[in-house]
């Protein structure tokens, strides 16, 4: 059975649509086609060494098209663009009248589907028709989304833009108030990658981002950009922040007019980026504010969320923070001879709730339907309101009537409008409760990899964490078993621990590769659906062992087992002032077990536990806690909660945590507690001057003019430069894994240099800090010893980066390497060996699938028996020409996705060559949905031929299937759209 080209492992699947060529080459744009929109029809200027990416339609568009765009709705711009880069054909010439036509979604999809010689290639993926509609009546759920390529080598631009489908997702407070057709969001790959791509793209990109732009009809500015978030969950040291997210806004319309405010108050459309950013942050109120966190603070209206409760002033109490009240702090736990390094002062006592308050029961409740929980209200609710940021707990008590909010100033980012303490005058866009996230029940979590040397530092003896991997891998294997027993427990499985599209690779759940979803994982779920089981057919066999191989060998080249007895969970501090120093109160509302006797429970009163806050570093960066129950704070479910009382704030001690949204991962197993010992946090960072840093300290004020149109220009353009910076981040966080691995110790002069630099490294564009590699290099080597290149890379960093090791030859350095290497390869290779040996199924003809070719050959027709021996031939020579390619292109080839989808659009080609198939056996099926016989046939043939090979999917896995599941004694049809939404709860952690 020839093996699936589009396999890509697990750990590589979020590079490949950098890998793949998604769209047809770039073709050199013609020189007369405009620039955009009807007031710009001169010719478009000819692309010079200075322009970093063309946005102007693709050259299949003439001139007259363009101008004819012009009349449509930005939707409709918007698709034609995606769907013209995708096919890259001259198109017949538009009329006004068929423009118009191009609303209803299927007329413009028709168009490129009919258009001459575009039927060998392969379609792209059709926008969701709830998507569409959405966009046509302005739902702020729907955003124009894009991303930069690279073109090839030595080609200009360098970048080229490659639109995303139309979709539903969460809004954001400037899409809801300024419409979402005004934005376009743009992602951009790391462009900074080589030092000649440094020196010859970075200026030109800094240029791009400073220029207004011309794009589908509109001009366009940047109004914002920022380094691309990590994913949740991923934490590992060097996880480098890669590639920018750009956002455009649109500061004129089609007709070169600014766009003017509507004069109802339901949208604030804008005329120019200074009313949008002074909308939402007040310029002058905010001028003594460091420009570079004012900056920061845009991204507080640009956060994915959905609108709740819209709050007036007076429901709105603004109460000063908690603060440190001396109490002296638990040394319980502390290992012998340490102190605490943290000093109360009274003139500056610290913030013991940064970034939490609390809500009324009644407004919990009313956020709770806006969010469609169906009357269970979470216990804290992470959103952005107004000027304020953070969590909001639930309070105690109260009426069903009383609505209100309590803010306080460590939640306040910036000053607000004066109008919005207001209850008449106040804009209800910015005084309505955005959700970003809240409190879930509470799930098994990962240790990270990190804490394994913290643990051996802080007194664990490694024979227990060798246990605790043990125990996770027979849980897993024991889990793989019981799933690999049923195909409905096989499908939730799947559902559980595979990757969505959108996490591997930003993709729609609808991209397809050949007839099949371009995904392994979809492909499994999909074949399940329709009654294809792995004992009977090969392929879904192979399929599904692979995920199987590959989801084991995360623990082999990640080593982030999932351990029963711990989760990750928001934390707020304590309103009621119950818990004292050293405890923290927490109730779960799911059971938790681990697979040795006697580990489990939901209620964890007086249960030692430790906390950490990925990505931990130093050795004081966890600490162990005793949980308690108070009963004043029993209606908190799956939420920890910190003590208020004492010197020093529980979540500052954790990598300078707080409590406006961060997660903390809880472990409370006695294997590893038990023999854990507390250190001494060290003060507080030290001056970023001292370590090399330079800081920026300028004032808003001085960044944004009043006397001019560009009063913000400067301000936002700055903070562009600041934001493509490198500032060795990713670096740095390399170097202190190294180090740590070199020296075998955490407590070094050069391991807290290397753990100061990263925690003042994490914030540096917010707080104004530049520091470049340049700089890094020689302080490395003054503060360490060693040079960058000296350093040890640890065997796990090895093995991640796909390196090959040979195991009887590699010293164990560390603890790690010993887990690594005796307890969790070995035992992970057992229980592969085992998942291998499930299903062995022989590659018997499936008679439902041969139905078509067996009644094409019995028909005693010989016109019918010659068109079926020829397509058999044209099939053999379609598989020829697929095997011909793998082998040119190779299995990692860039080239070889691309492959696929010209097979697929050869194989779509093969059409009857006689009469003997009637016009009503080849009637179009595009209404219906259905396959026509002749595609049934085209499906059975190749399955005859190849029935247990990755080419017969991929050629007509969508005709089989369809094949498959009406031969079962009944089916149902169900939309792509509505499919989408039932689909499981995905477990976070792993699958337990």
């Amino acid at each position: 059975m020839s093996a699936d080209p589009s396999k890509v492992p697990n750990h590589s699947t979020k590079d490949i649509r950098t890998k793949v060529e998604v769209v047809a080459p770039q073709v050199t744009r013609f020189q007369e086609s405009p620039t955009l929109g009807s007031r710009n029809l001169a010719s478009a200027p000819i692309i010079t060494r200075e322009e970093f990416c063309d946005l102007s339609y693709p050259s299949s568009v003439g001139p007259n098209i363009v101008k004819a765009l012009d009349e449509a709705s930005i939707r409709v711009r918007f698709e034609f663009f995606r769907l013209a880069s995708h096919y890259q054909y001259p198109l017949r010439e538009l009329d006004l009248e068929r423009v118009r036509g191009f609303e209803d979604y299927w007329n413009l999809w028709n168009y490129f589907k009919n258009s001459a010689s575009l039927t060998s290639v392969p379609p792209p993926t059709k926008i969701d028709h709830r998507a569409w509609e959405a966009a046509g009546e302005g739902s702020a759920e729907v955003s124009l989304r894009g991303k930069l390529e690279f073109n090839s080598e030595g080609e200009d631009p360098p970048m080229r833009l490659c639109l995303d489908s139309l979709r539903t997702g969460k809004s954001c407070r400037f899409l809801r108030s300024h419409g979402a057709h005004n934005f376009v969001y743009i992602s951009v790959p790391n462009i900074a990658n080589t030092a000649k791509r440094e020196t010859l793209i970075v200026p030109r990109f800094r240029k791009w981002l400073k220029e207004d732009k011309t794009f589908l009809g509109r001009k366009w500015a940047v109004m914002y950009t920022k380094k691309k978030d990590r994913k949740p969950g991923q934490f590992e040291l060097g996880a480098e922040k890669k590639g920018l997210l750009v956002i455009l806004y649109a500061i004129e319309n089609e007709q070169g007019q600014s766009m003017k405010k509507p004069a109802t108050r339901s949208a604030c459309q804008a005329s120019s980026i200074d009313e949008v950013v002074n909308w939402f942050l007040p310029l002058e109120k905010n001028a003594q504010l460091p420009h570079c966190k004012a900056y920061s603070r845009l991204a507080l209206g640009l956060s994915k969320s959905v609108p709740t409760v819209t709050f007036r002033p007076s429901q709105i109490r603004e109460i000063p923070d908690i603060l440190a009240d001396g109490s002296a702090e638990s040394t319980e736990f502390m290992e012998e001879g340490e102190e605490l390094k943290e000093r109360f002062d009274l003139s500056k006592p610290e913030v013991m709730n940064d970034g939490c308050s609390v809500l009324s029961p009644a407004a919990a409740q009313r956020i709770s339907k806006h969010l469609g929980l169906n009357g269970r209200s979470p216990s804290v609710y992470q959103g952005r309101m107004g000027c304020w940021k953070g969590l909001w707990a639930v309070a105690k008590g109260g009426s069903d009537s009383d609505i209100w909010i309590q803010v306080t100033p460590s939640q306040k980012k910036f000053e607000q409008h004066d109008d919005d303490h207001d209850d008449q005058k106040r804009d209800p866009f910015r005084t309505t409760f955005d959700v970003v996230n809240f409190s879930k029940p509470a799930t098994p979590a990962k240790l990270s990899p990190t804490l394994i040397p913290i643990l051996i530092d802080r007194k664990v003896a490694e024979e227990d964490l060798h246990c605790l991997f043990r125990s996770a891998i027979e849980r897993e294997r024991d889990c793989l078993l019981e799933a690999a027993q049923s195909p409905y427990e096989l499908y939730r499985w799947l559902h559980a621990t595979s990757p969505t599209p959108d996490e591997v690779a930003g993709d729609t759940e609808g991209s397809h590769l050949g007839s099949m979803p371009r995904f392994r994982a979809t492909v499994a779920l999909q074949l399940l659906e329709q009654k294809f089981l792995p004992n009977q057919l090969p392929y879904l066999a192979k399929v599904i062992q692979d995920l199987m191989d590959e989801y084991l060998q995360q623990y082999a080249t990640h080593l982030r087992p999932c351990v029963g007895l711990s989760t990750n969970l928001f934390a707020v501090a304590d309103p009621m002032g119950c818990l004292r120093p050293g405890e923290v109160h927490l109730m779960l509302s799911e059971t938790f077990f681990d697979n040795q006797p006697g580990y489990f429970g939901s209620m964890l009163f007086n249960t030692n536990a430790i906390i950490s806050r990925p990505p931990a570093l130093r050795a004081s960066d966890v600490q162990k806690v005793r949980i308690v129950v108070k009963p004043e704070l029993s209606h908190l479910i799956d939420v920890l909660v910190f003590p208020t009382k004492g010197v020093f704030p529980l979540a500052k001690r954790l990598q300078n945590g707080d409590y406006d949204g961060d997660t903390y991962w809880v472990f409370w197993d006695p294997r590893l507690v038990d023999r854990f010992k507390n250190k001494a946090s060290p003060p507080g960072l030290p001056d970023p001057t001292s370590l090399g840093m330079t800081v920026d300290e300028r004032k808003l004020s001085s960044m944004t003019s009043y006397a001019n149109e560009a009063k913000v220009r400067p301000f936002l353009h700055a903070n562009f430069d600041k934001q493509s910076q490198d500032h060795a981040l990713g670096l740095c966080t390399k170097a202190y894994e190294k180090l740590v691995y070199t020296t075998g110790t955490l407590d070094s002069e050069g391991v807290e240099y290397l753990a100061n630099l990263h925690d003042l490294l994490v914030d540096a564009p917010k707080l104004g800090y530049s520091y470049t590699t340049k700089r890094f290099f020689p302080s490395l080597k003054q503060m360490t010893g060693l040079n960058y290149k000296e350093l040890q890379t640890p065997v796990l960093e090895k093995i991640k980066n796909g390196g090959e090791i040979d195991k009887a030859l590699v010293p164990r350095r560390s603890a790690t390497d010993r887990l690594l290497l005796d307890t969790v390869q070995p035992a992970v290779n057992e229980v592969q060996m085992r998942m291998r040996n499930l299903w062995q199924p022989e590659a018997e003809h499936d008679e439902a699938l041969c139905r078509p070719f067996w009644t094409a050959r019995s028909q005693s027709d010989q016109r019918q028996d010659r068109e079926v021996d020829q397509l058999k031939e044209r099939i053999e020579r379609l598989r020829e020409t697929w095997t011909q390619g793998f082998r040119q292109n190779g299995k990692s080839s860039n080239d070889s996705f691309t492959h696929i989808d010209r097979c697929y659009g050869e194989f779509q080609n093969i059409a009857p060559t006689t009469d003997a198939w009637s016009e009503q056996q080849r009637v179009d099926s595009e209404i219906s949905g259905a396959p026509t016989q002749w595609d049934l046939l085209k499906a059975s043939t190749v399955y005859r031929l190849y029935p247990d090979d990755a080419f017969t999917f991929r050629m007509a896995g969508t005709e089989l299937g369809f094949l498959k599941a009406w031969s079962t004694g009944g089916a149902c049809t169900i939309s792509q759209s509505f499919r989408n939404s039932l689909k499981l709860k995905r477990q976070k952690g792993g699958w337990t």
